[in-house]
């Protein structure tokens, strides 16, 4: 196979012939020394036909002639890069191992912020005693429901208490809310 390439327009004409090394050289492709140094792309010559005559193509004219260099240089590069295979996919097992690592990198975190979470969801649902400690002497508070949060619930003393007269109920009631400030001021 040559290195050879001929455009033609859609009335089948020729517009230009590209070859390599010069035209008419008729060397095969696999024939033609290549320099590495420069990415093993061959030179290329290219001739143009003449143009002007009725119904000549528009890429003949001399500002339209870029379009077919553009397209010999493609092709040059093209066959350049017949035989090159990218250094990822000649070291398939390093790919392979850093596609494993990242997957694991991202399996760790995603556990870890699913145990985080976990944790605090069931500190909130799941309370302990032993999570805070509890103030012993409150000889106001006589419900230990009560002692962990620091409140007094009126109601509660309420029901247990049985006033003599309504003076001293609402002494009694007056004590509570009194004491319901102090504790919780404390």
């Amino acid at each position: 196979m040559q290195a050879r390439y001929e455009f033609l327009d859609i009335n089948k004409r020729l517009l230009a012939v590209a070859e390599s090394p010069a035209l008419g050289a008729g060397i095969p492709m696999m024939s033609l020394p290549r320099r590495s140094n420069i990415g093993n792309i061959l030179p290329y010559t290219v001739h143009f036909e003449r143009g002007g005559y009725n119904l000549s193509s528009s890429l003949l004219k001399q500002e339209l002639r870029w379009i077919i260099g553009s397209a010999v240089q493609v092709r040059a590069l093209q066959d350049a890069h017949t035989d090159f295979v990218p250094p990822f996919i000649k070291d398939r097992y390093l790919l392979l191992a850093i596609v494993l690592a990242l997957i694991l990198i991202a399996a760790v975190l995603v556990i870890s912020v699913l145990t985080g979470s976990l944790r605090s969801a069931s500190r909130i649902f799941f309370y302990r005693d032993k999570a805070r400690p509890v103030k012993a002497s409150m000889p106001l508070l006589p419900y230990s429901n009560h002692e962990r949060y620091n409140v007094v619930l009126p109601s509660r003393q309420l029901e247990n208490a049985v006033p003599a007269t309504t003076a001293q109920h609402v002494e009694k009631v007056l004590m509570m809310y009194l004491a319901l400030d102090f504790v919780c001021m404390a």
